[in-house]
């Protein structure tokens, strides 16, 4: 039997991706995280009323930038410690096999600084916005996908996923992602550097696997007045955002908590 093991992060977890005559067996391998604390949420509020001011504050920024309404899902709230995370500064990923609840993390050590912790937030939300269940249906088989299909599934085709990896990643799929080098740590070479070499991604780690590019596209998208000069994919890629109203809302409402 022919098996090919990758390993990604995801989820909150380490997974080992095994490939199998073409299908994906994910096996949990242990949490990244060092945790400072973790909280039950409701709405834009957090159960323990003792949470440090640190905690808070961090908390208190994301519902800043996307009020609670825009994020019903987000049941748990995790600080921690980016540093000694490995680098790990935010998360987002569905805690039940039905993704009705996710638990954000987000670091609250201040190790980079406000303008990343706010694309961070930006980077994580729209995971959340791409991976929730009417953009990936509960249940569905990765197999016989159209286009690159995350662990959660393949992307409905009315889905900015679908939409966005048949423009920008055609005929992109899973056991590609799974074949590609990896670089220590995640890092882009390989394939991912001939990508990144083309000047169509926004930085590295969009280059590294579909899902992070269109997660790094739109916080860039988002914060940025305007992609970079010179790239016509980048352009492409802010002009698929703008194709949705609801997307241009959220996009506005965060730019007026950012200030800009």
């Amino acid at each position: 039997m022919d098996l090919t093991q990758k390993k990604l992060l995801t989820g909150g977890v380490m997974l080992v991706v095994t490939l199998v005559a073409g299908g994906l067996l994910l096996l949990v391998l242990s949490s990244p995280f060092a945790t400072l604390a973790v909280y039950d949420v409701e709405g834009d509020v957090l159960s323990d009323q003792s949470a440090t001011s640190a905690d808070l504050e961090v908390w208190d920024r994301f519902n800043e930038i996307f009020p609670a309404d825009t994020h019903p899902e987000i049941t748990r709230f995790r600080a921690i410690d980016a540093v000694e995370s490995g680098g790990i500064d935010g998360s987002v990923y569905a805690s039940n096999s039905d993704r009705t609840e996710w638990e954000l993390v987000l670091d609250t050590t201040n190790a980079y600084g406000r303008q990343e912790l706010d694309r961070t937030i930006i980077h994580e939300f729209a995971h959340l916005l791409t991976l929730r269940t009417d953009q990936i249906p509960v249940g569905s088989s990765v197999d016989g996908c159209a286009v690159y299909a995350p662990p959660e599934g393949c992307p409905a085709q009315d889905s900015y996923l679908h939409a966005y990896f048949s423009e920008f990643w055609p005929g992109y799929t899973t056991s590609e992602f799974s074949a590609e080098e990896k670089g220590e740590g995640g890092d882009c070479a390989g394939e991912c550097a001939t990508r990144f070499d083309t000047g169509g991604f926004v930085t590295e780690y969009a280059a590294t696997i579909p899902t992070e590019d269109i997660a790094e596209s739109f916080a860039e998208w988002v914060i940025s007045d305007g992609p970079p000069e010179g790239s016509t994919t980048q352009a492409r890629k802010f002009e698929f955002f703008d194709r949705y109203p609801e997307l241009v809302a959220l996009r506005d409402q965060a730019r007026a908590a950012l200030g800009g």
